[in-house]
């Protein structure tokens, strides 16, 4: 007789596809990118100015 394994079954926390996680990314990619930049250049010019 075989010993039965004892599987984890993990809770997902997430139940996306493919095409929802594209549709996320391509929403939140340009949004950081500009947030990442409007930061940027107020501490620039911020410190460019002292």
């Amino acid at each position: 007789r075989r010993k039965r394994r004892d599987t984890v079954v993990t809770p997902k926390l997430f139940n996306w596809t493919g095409e929802d996680m594209d549709r996320f990314c391509q929403k939140l990619f340009p949004i950081s990118f500009a947030i990442l930049n409007l930061v940027y250049w107020m501490y620039y010019t911020a410190k460019s100015s002292d």
